[in-house]
């Protein structure tokens, strides 16, 4: 058997190698530069929820209050373009990418009624969201994330209706239960202080007076404070039998009704809250002389008595903290008698800061920390 020898070909080729080899990577370099990408200031919003199986537990999160980020994100180029698109709103989230953002717990490690601190980044790097995109989370504002674990509790209230005044009405189930937060509970006052509204699913201001009614209506869940995701009622909806009232009823659309803020006055002399929108347009309905009559008082102004007037409320419990975001929060509405509401806005946002202390009387303001020498 003989060996052939190698031929001047092969030499050749082995003395390109290196070059060949570098050549490559360079490529590899020169590709991977135009086919990735880094995007900054995109908006995200996370929900922060218990496992499906842990029904006693609910995830809420302090910082951001809203679950709202600013984020810088890094991948593929058309990854990024597509994720991009869609946190910037000019493509729209699918139920699978919503689902996908959300960060579940199953509270195995967790003591109720305690305050956790999270790596924001490494939170929203273990999204299903982005792993499926192979999208990575570089930064984000804030960096740190704080959620609330707490134990869910059920409070069983009563059924209001109050979308037609002085009747009798027979409501079926008459209770219902609310499922909340122990920390919201606490914050609000208690159980006393919700409030289960019966929302009627259609107009009332066409029915034959004195006709016998039966009605399906949406079950609304009232409390001070900002609105949480987290409280629930059960049922969704009740039905609801009365007569309706005798006389025409009338309609009117009122365009500048102001929201007021109130609350304990040691919160209000301390924090500043501000209110978003101040004014907001309802539509009430009455009997038509007391529309007549509304109607007069609406252009007396501030002029009118306050219980003439139509105001909208932002009540604020005794534990209230400042923000730094825009909160969402109830309104609810004070009405002359005789007056319902048909629509009307249920939310209004909200944003408290604490109030300057007045220096004491005499006192030189202090603008810089004291000197302290050796």
């Amino acid at each position: 058997m003989t060996t052939k020898k190698a031929g001047p070909n092969l030499a050749a080729h082995l003395k390109i190698l290196p070059l060949t080899v570098i050549l490559t990577v360079l490529l590899w370099l020169y590709a991977d530069a135009h086919l990735t990408a880094t995007q900054h200031d995109v908006p995200v919003k996370v929900r922060f929820a218990a496992s499906k199986n842990n029904h006693a537990m609910t995830v809420s999160p302090s910082l951001p209050q809203d679950g709202e980020y600013e984020i810088s994100i890094s991948g593929r180029k058309s990854g990024v373009s597509q994720v991009a698109d869609q946190l910037l709103g000019r493509v729209m989230l699918t139920a699978i990418d919503r689902r996908d953002l959300t960060s579940e717990f199953n509270g195995a490690h967790f003591r109720y009624g305690k305050t956790y601190t999270f790596s924001t980044s490494q939170l929203l790097n273990a999204l299903p969201y982005f792993r499926r995109h192979h999208i990575a989370v570089i930064a984000a504002q804030p960096r740190k994330t704080k959620l609330v674990f707490d134990r869910l509790f059920h409070i069983r209230r009563p059924v209001q209706f109050s979308a037609l005044m002085g009747i009798h009405a027979v409501i079926k189930p008459a209770t219902a239960v609310v499922t909340i937060a122990g920390s919201t509970l606490k914050r609000i006052g208690g159980g006393e202080e919700i409030s289960v509204e019966a929302q009627p699913l259609q107009s009332l201001t066409g029915l034959p007076p004195s006709s016998k009614q039966r009605i399906e209506a949406q079950l609304i869940v009232d409390y001070p404070g900002a609105v949480r995701h987290a409280v629930t009622v059960s049922p969704a909806t009740v039905v609801v039998s009365f007569v309706a009232p005798r006389g025409k009823r009338k309609v009117l659309h009122v365009g500048a009704v102001p929201i007021w803020v109130q609350g304990p006055p040691d919160i209000l002399r301390r924090y500043r809250i501000e209110v978003r929108p101040a004014v907001v347009s309802v539509s009430v309905f009455g009997g038509a002389r007391t529309i007549r009559r509304l109607e007069a008082d609406i252009v007396l102004g501030s002029v009118a008595p306050i219980n003439k007037q139509i105001i909208g409320f932002v009540s604020l419990p005794p534990s209230i903290k400042s923000t730094a975001r825009w909160l969402t929060h109830s309104v609810h509405y004070s009405l002359p008698e005789g007056v319902s509401i048909v629509k009307s806005p249920q939310t209004v946002k909200i944003k408290i800061s604490r109030r300057p202390v007045a220096p004491l009387p005499g006192a030189a303001p202090a603008t810089t920390a004291p000197v302290v020498r050796p």
